[in-house]
């Protein structure tokens, strides 16, 4: 009988030349078990190499994950490695949850983003640009930007991060809700966070429907909570830094360009006269007004508040929220922005269209410039509207034009202004509308004589004028 080890041979031999060969069998471990082996590593002591202290509470990790994960953040690990530094202190950062939810991202652990805080979110948002975490930055600008319930608490935080990383869409849907409730709005214990641009073109707006004597004094806490008389000037400043901008972690990374100098005295002052000009003092009452100074708030300002010159000289009331009146409405369009492209060829009194036009059922929109051989220094800016309808037909829009430059350092041209938007209406006799101004010779709003204009529409309607229907006092959508 062949032994034990002469069939082995044999087999081998009869495998060798396929007589008995079986394919190959690969095996791969449960991804269910692997996902509850690394949810149990995520902020596990046992399992991680380095510690995170963020507001004195303590996460652990592992390093070699987080710098797989993230190179901004893999460095700053691998900088206190060299050091023999395992405990790592984060500063910067709000809440304690929001680092929680980077590490559940480094982790691959499941984050539900509708079950999460949204300002939470927001400052995540922050970090995982920070970071350089580009696919998680960009799902939750995605899901911020396409948010549309709200709620106050949050307000603050989501208007910062609209600004902050320019979410158009988001800032569009939240500001009706703020216009909705601009007297809860200015109550907000977090109100004082809010970015100094937000809250300029905010209380500009005729929409932004509350007493005038509310808007000051939240004014006043603004200037009062962001500049501090006991703080040293160059630490005041980069706290107001920040509070400009919610959750900004880098100083360095925020685009606040008034900001460009360690000392900032009488930043304040400067701040507070830009804001007081945009309320409408004539709406307030004397005795409302005197009661001011009884504030704790005013007495570092007195002289500056009670220059009356300082404020508004809008003599209109703000007016409650709502959208133009459109009658027998073909079609209607609110919070739009639309970007153009204009192209001058140095032709005076020559109409300029732009290369871009907006189409919106029937109707084709474009921007349109001229120069005239009075004024050299200044574009006069234009809409157009037309439309492929054979009957007679009418637009209205509320909308304003927003030039940009070129050059960072200087600033974005309104028109009419920053915070106002200006109501024109077209009709099939009437397809030019003359928008207003700039003057471009002190700006770098052209660059190889091409220029960029954003056309803002905060609602946008047209009618076809098939029949007559009668209108009612408020107007019909």
């Amino acid at each position: 009988m062949p032994s034990k080890d002469q069939e082995c041979q044999d087999v081998c031999e009869h495998q060798e030349f396929g007589a008995y060969r079986l394919g190959d069998y690969v095996h791969r471990n449960n991804s269910q078990l692997l996902k509850r082996n690394v949810e149990a590593m995520l902020n596990n002591q046992e399992y991680g190499d380095i510690t995170f202290l963020v507001n004195n509470t303590q996460y652990f990790a592992c390093s070699h994950l987080v710098t797989m994960s993230s190179k901004p953040l893999g460095d700053f690990v691998k900088f206190h490695l060299g050091y023999s530094n395992r405990c790592i202190r984060i500063y910067g950062i709000k809440f304690n949850e929001s680092f929680l939810i980077i590490l559940k991202y480094i982790y691959g652990v499941e984050i539900n983003f509708s079950q999460t805080n949204i300002n939470f979110l927001c400052e995540v948002l922050s970090l995982s640009e920070k970071y350089d975490m580009v696919e998680f930055c960009s799902d939750l600008k995605y899901y911020l930007s396409n948010l549309k319930c709200f709620q106050l608490d949050s307000l603050v935080a989501l208007l910062n991060t609209a600004e902050k990383f320019c979410l158009n869409d988001l800032y569009w849907s939240l500001e009706p809700f703020v216009f909705q409730n601009a007297g809860q709005f200015l109550k907000q214990p977090n109100f004082t966070e809010l970015n100094f641009y937000t809250l300029r073109k905010t209380i500009r707006s005729d929409w932004f429907y509350t007493s005038e004597i509310d808007i000051l004094l939240a004014v006043l806490a603004w200037v009062n909570d962001n500049f501090k008389d006991e703080d040293p000037v160059f630490e005041e400043s980069i706290t107001v830094i920040r509070k400009f901008n919610e959750s900004a972690m880098d100083i360095n990374s925020v685009p606040v360009k008034i900001f460009t100098s360690p000392i900032f005295a009488g930043l304040d002052e400067d701040l507070l006269e830009d804001l007081i000009s945009s309320i409408r003092i004539k709406q307030i009452s004397a005795f409302d007004f005197l009661k001011v100074f009884e504030n704790e708030l005013s007495k570092k300002y007195e002289i500056l508040l009670r220059n009356t010159n300082n404020y508004s000289s809008n003599t209109e009331p703000r007016k409650p929220y709502s959208t133009l009146p459109i009658e027998h409405g073909t079609v209607e369009k609110r919070n739009r922005t639309r970007t153009f492209t204009l192209k001058f060829h140095g032709q005076m009194n020559t109409m300029y269209e732009s290369e871009e036009e907006y189409q919106l059922g029937d109707l084709t929109w474009k921007i349109c410039l001229k120069v005239t051989d009075d004024d050299h220094n200044s574009w006069h800016m234009y809409l157009k509207c037309t439309s492929t309808e054979q009957n007679d037909w009418e637009c209205t829009a509320f909308c304003q034009l927003c030039v940009t430059s070129h050059d960072p350092n200087d600033h974005t041209e309104y028109i009419p202004d920053i915070s106002n938007y200006k109501s024109v209406t077209f009709s099939s006799n009437n397809t030019y509308v003359d928008f207003g101004q700039y003057y471009w010779g002190k700006y770098a709003f052209a660059k190889n004589d091409t220029c960029t204009v954003e056309v803002e529409f905060l609602s946008l309607g047209c009618k076809v004028k098939k029949e007559t229907v009668p209108v009612g006092e408020n107007g019909t959508e």
